[in-house]
């Protein structure tokens, strides 16, 4: 449970004025991990230079724009955070790192977090779930009911907003991917990698033999055709077959069923069927 005063600074003795409006955006990760993003907007009468933020729990880490100490007392975790407080309308945001807030219970996970009736007028809190992780039904009856759920297809964010004469409690229980899903895409990851391997052993061993088949001036030809060369004319050339030479070898390889061709011109366009 969170705790949260304003402390006067040098002008002690003074009464203090205090309204506000809370504004909470937790983050659960799947390591149990929590991110609260803390921000106050407040009206007071007095000036101060110190905001004190008490938890029960310790956070792991605190990112603020300015300077803060932190000390405990007895079980109780008490953030000084260093700001100028001015008379009038004022605000402050933080963010604290919890790893104690996330219990589990077998396949469930139960986080829980609260702030004081007196924290704020009013307070808006909302919790996102780790990426495909759904809520479960096992809350208790007691807390609050939740005033929205949203999704983007891969997280889903749950609202409440209290009002001053709540105790903004929050008990989430939630749950991670079913393992029969987890299985199934392993699953379904083998098959794709047995099937990829089999496809290139194949085609390496059907090169092989096709290879294996193929003359001297054969494989000449299909090496051109292969470095994107295709013209009979421009093949010939660069070989220097004779044009009944190389249209004998054509003619071979179209009898093994691994070239075609088409008229260019005055010439023919070559084509490999089989070998890539």
């Amino acid at each position: 449970m969170r705790i949260i005063t304003l402390v006067l600074g040098l002008l002690l003795m003074l009464p203090i004025a205090f309204a506000a409006t809370l504004k909470a955006d937790i983050e659960l990760s799947t390591n149990d991990l929590v991110t609260e993003k803390i921000a106050l907007d407040f009206y007071s009468e007095n000036s101060f230079d110190v905001f004190t933020f008490t938890t029960l729990s310790e956070p792991i880490s605190i990112v603020y724009d300015g300077d803060y100490t932190i000390t405990r007392d007895e079980d109780e975790y008490t953030i000084e955070f260093i700001k100028d407080i001015l008379p009038g309308e004022n605000e402050i945001s933080f963010i604290l790192l919890f790893d104690d807030l996330v219990v589990r219970q077998g396949k469930t996970r139960v986080f829980h977090t609260g702030f004081p009736a007196s924290i704020a007028d009013d307070a808006a809190i909302s919790v996102t779930l780790p990426e495909g992780f759904i809520m479960t039904d096992a809350a208790p009856k007691k807390t609050h009911v939740p005033m929205e759920i949203n999704t983007d297809g891969r997280q889903i964010t749950i609202h409440w907003s209290f009002a001053e004469s709540d105790i903004p409690l929050i008990v989430l229980f939630y749950k991670g991917p079913s393992g029969l899903g987890i299985y199934l895409m392993i699953g379904i990851l083998m098959i794709l990698l047995i099937v990829v391997i089999v496809y290139l052993v194949l085609r390496k061993r059907t090169h092989r033999i096709i290879t294996d088949t193929l003359s001297g001036d054969e494989m000449k030809i299909v090496g051109k055709i292969r470095e994107g060369i295709d013209i009979q004319k421009k093949i010939a050339q660069e070989l220097g077959f004779s044009k009944s030479k190389i249209s004998k070898v054509i003619r071979k390889l179209e009898e093994k069923g691994l070239l075609e061709k088409e008229t260019h011109f005055k010439t023919n366009r070559l084509k490999l069927k089989k070998i890539k």
